[in-house]
């Protein structure tokens, strides 16, 4: 089981969708910056409470998804398996990444980009 579970994780950190959501976080947060200096707003407490509530949620909540999708599906469905359990992880990896979308357009749009505006 510890190896199955160890595979997970580096299973996990290899994956291009978790590659992604750091990636999309990481434009989040340099945004998020420099919309918080433009606006004269910007704390450094403040960034260090985007890591706790944000970014660690979210990437160790995708984490605990991500295994239970891998192992609960596989002793359920056998060789089958594999197909839901991407199935399962893509789905929420949308999810994510269409909150992330979200807040980097408010950012942008914080910075003055007319982003959906005519």
């Amino acid at each position: 089981m510890l190896e199955t579970l160890s595979g997970i994780v580096l299973g996990f950190f290899g994956d291009p969708r978790v590659q992604t959501i750091v990636g999309l976080i990481l434009v989040d947060v340099v945004l998020g910056v420099a919309a918080a200096i433009r606006l004269g707003e910007f704390d450094l407490r403040k960034l260090s409470d985007y890591y706790k509530t944000m970014v660690l949620p979210y990437l160790l909540g995708y984490l605990a998804f991500y295994a239970g999708a891998k192992i609960i599906v596989a002793d359920l469905l056998g060789p089958q398996a594999y197909l839901v359990s991407e199935a399962m992880i893509t789905m929420a990896w949308l999810t994510l990444v269409g909150s992330l979308a979200q807040r980097i357009i408010e950012n942008a749009k914080k910075l003055g980009y007319p982003i959906g505006e005519k």
